[in-house]
Formats: C-alpha cells, structure tokens, sequence
C-alpha cells in the first residue's frame, strides 16, 4: 500500500489494482473534544472508485489504514461519516458518538469513532 507523508502527522493511504488507484483517505492528527485520549487521529476525504464500491476496497484501505496508524502507537481514530456509509463503518467496528449534523453542500453525517 503507498502512503504518501505529507507532514509528520498527515499521511495519504491508497489501494491500487494494477497501477489503477481504487481507494484513498487522508488521515492526520486531529483531537475532538468529543474524546478524552490525547492522541487522536481522523479519517477524512475517504473515497472509493464509483464502480468499485461495495468490491471490499474500502474495508481493505481501513484495515491498512488502523495496521499502519497501530504501528505508530496511535489507537484513537474517529471521522465524520455520511449517512449512508454509517453502515460501513459499524462494519468495521466504529461506533456512533454523536447526533446527526449537516455538513453545507454535502449532506448529514454522524461522528464515529473507534479505539484499537
């Protein structure tokens, strides 16, 4: 899997199939007054090639994406997630921590969060 470190604290995570890119997310240190660990770190900009979705390339970008976050002593991960991909992330083990919000031009998500 590349990663791409943009700062000490942001990385870019990516799955490809033959040099094709099918996955990517940012994750970078972020703390949420929501949690009380002092490292915390969020998912953002998670996206899934339109006609890959639902291929598990998404569950494959997540369990590299807490191996490699693990690897760097980092349990606490949270992201704010669309409606409807909360299904996905109760999947792989994130729970619901908040009341459903808007996010202007993009449309209601949920915060989750999950401690490795």
């Amino acid at each position: 899997f590349p990663v791409t470190i943009t700062y000490r604290t942001t990385f870019h995570l990516s799955t490809y199939k033959n040099n094709i890119p099918k996955s990517t997310s940012l994750v970078f240190k972020q703390n949420n007054a929501l949690f009380l660990e002092s490292i915390q770190y969020q998912v953002r900009g998670m996206a899934i090639v339109g006609t890959k979705q639902k291929k598990g390339h998404e569950k494959l970008l997540f369990k590299y994406l807490e191996q490699f976050l693990k690897g760097k002593k980092i349990s606490s991960i949270w992201l704010n997630a669309r409606k409807g991909a909360v299904y996905f992330y109760e999947k792989v083990n994130y729970s619901i921590t908040s009341i459903p919000f808007e996010i202007k031009n993009i449309g209601t998500h949920l915060i989750m969060f999950k401690k490795q």
